[in-house]
């Protein structure tokens, strides 16, 4: 049954404070599904059986109690290629100068 327990943290458009914890302490406990969850800032990171209850149900239960998800902009094929080249240049050459840039500067 533990396969079925999903961790995700939605990023919400407005701060949360302590007032919207109690009323998610409310909205929660009374949903068949969720484990645990927490805030900070505007994220809420939720704990939750996927076999009782679904990512989107949970959005959709926010959404209707006026809580507005923040959405997420999803990077295409290129876009992950052209970062994962970046990342690995600079895993491998380093962020300094080449020594050949360097060689007319001593002269």
């Amino acid at each position: 049954m533990e396969e079925y327990i999903k961790i995700n943290t939605i990023e919400l458009t407005d701060f949360l404070d302590e007032n919207d914890y109690e009323i998610f302490k409310k909205l929660f406990n009374s949903m068949k599904g969720i484990q645990n969850f927490s805030i900070a800032d505007n994220t809420l990171r939720i704990e939750y059986n996927s076999y009782l209850i679904s990512l989107k149900e949970i959005k959709e239960i926010l959404f209707l109690n006026s809580y507005e998800v923040r959405k997420t902009k999803k990077s295409n094929f290129l876009q992950k290629f052209i970062l994962n080249l970046a990342k690995s240049n600079k895993e491998t050459l380093g962020t300094g100068t080449f020594e050949c840039c360097k060689l007319n500067a001593k002269i």
